[in-house]
């Protein structure tokens, strides 16, 4: 089906997911404050588990948890809706019928006319969050002596080394992408210097430096890394992160994830500075322009390549993000310290490049905590964009499988938290 833009709410209530029901967790009229935490029971005297139901038949699903966030994107798009609930061809209003915490039955009616204007709004927390409107990930400390240590991930493609990384690449995107990244940290237009304009892009390398050097100070002991709106980037901070935390030892049992890419004329578009020969050095099989790379699959890992000499393939690959690679050779903050616990809260939105933080954090031996991630470990993803000649339509295609867990098919399917946030929490 088409996918939802997005871009403009159409119920006056916000949904979202914890264990295997979907609630209301912000409101866009004041006078609907007394919803929240109401679970959907039905939508036009449809139950909800009969719309459940009926997605699966629609759209392809890895986990339950993938269904749920693909039903609330339903929600908020009026044609997806429709294909949805067919019902509503033709019908001007739409009722949901709703499940207080305290067991109210509560009947929302929404016009199809409805304009939803104002910013939504949300129950008030206990926690005041480091707030990202301008940088995706900061940090704070909740308490005065800094015992605990809060750092906020919303994304991970807004970063300086992400930039530089697909600046070496060739992306023909990368640029544009920069330049708005550019204005909404400074609310100003960028430098025309592609150098100065990567540069001035918030870095992680320096961000989380500083955290691990406020925390070895203050003897920190417990870092929470908040991942549940992050729907993922580039995997490249997660092993930024991990470098100030871990040892290389730790870090090596802890990468045993693995991807199978797929080579094509569409990839050398998207990375024209990528190469057959940059590809095939090292190689006892040389690949062609249509071929499946399995590189890095532990089985024929020796049988493909060459016992390699000098940079190992991560050193190569951090070698095109200048910013990191200057700490990493200097070695001065590697492994440089780590609270005695580390908890990873996740969402069912945690996804991507997200999910891969959150997988090797889960490896290094941090506790996750909150609902399960809807993305599973072994799943396809790193999309190439498109556009069709003819018709002009544009639209992306993956060509990488990722196996998170080679050696746990269950958790490949399903990470599931050491303390899974229910609805009774």
């Amino acid at each position: 089906p088409p996918w939802p833009t997005g871009n403009h709410p159409i119920l006056p209530v916000g949904m979202n997911i914890v264990g295997q029901t979907v609630y209301v967790d912000k409101v866009f009229r004041p006078e609907l404050k007394h919803l929240f935490g109401s679970r959907l029971i039905a939508i036009n005297d449809i139950p909800f588990s009969e719309l459940l139901h009926r997605l699966k038949s629609i759209i392809g699903w890895d986990n339950e948890y993938q269904l749920l966030t693909y039903f609330c994107r339903f929600l908020n798009d009026r044609e997806l809706m429709e294909i949805l609930i067919p019902e509503l061809q033709g019908v001007d209003t739409l009722k949901m019928g709703l499940s207080s915490p305290k067991g109210q039955t509560h009947s929302l009616e929404i016009s199809h006319q409805e304009k939803i204007t104002g910013a939504a709004i949300e129950p008030q927390s206990k926690i005041s969050l480091p707030a990202t409107e301008k940088v995706d990930f900061v940090y704070k400390f909740l308490d005065s002596r800094k015992r605990t240590a809060l750092l906020r991930i919303d994304g991970m493609f807004s970063y300086r080394e992400n930039f530089e990384f697909f600046r070496a690449m060739g992306a023909v995107w990368a640029p544009i992408q920069a330049a708005a990244v550019y204005k909404k940290v400074y609310q100003q237009n960028p430098p025309e210097n592609l150098d100065s304009l990567i540069s001035a892009i918030p870095s992680a390398t320096e961000s989380f430096r500083n955290l691990a050097v406020e925390m070895k100070r203050a003897g920190t002991e417990k870092l929470i890394i908040d991942l549940r709106k992050n729907s993922g980037g580039n995997s490249l901070m997660a092993y930024i992160l991990a470098y100030f935390l871990f040892s290389e030892s730790q870090l090596k049992k802890a990468l045993n994830s693995y991807s199978i890419k797929k080579y094509s004329d569409l990839y050398f578009a998207n990375y024209p500075n990528d190469s057959l020969e940059k590809i095939n050095k090292n190689r006892r099989l040389i690949l062609d322009r249509d071929d499946y790379d399995f590189g890095q699959d532990p089985y024929f890992n020796g049988r493909l390549s060459s016992a390699k000499t000098g940079e190992s393939e991560l050193e190569e690959l951090i070698k095109m993000t200048p910013t990191f690679y200057t700490e990493y050779k200097s070695g001065l903050h590697k492994n440089y310290y780590r609270p005695p616990e580390i908890i990873v809260v996740s969402s069912a939105w945690t996804y991507s490049s997200a999910f891969t933080m959150m997988s090797m954090f889960y490896k290094l031996g941090a506790w996750i905590v909150g609902v399960p991630s809807g993305q599973s470990g072994t799943c396809y993803g790193d999309t190439l964009s498109f556009r069709l000649k003819n018709t002009g339509i544009s639209g992306f295609v993956s060509h990488k499988l990722f196996v998170a867990f080679p050696e746990n098919p269950e958790l490949s399917k399903l990470l599931r938290p050491h303390r899974e946030l229910t609805y009774d929490d």
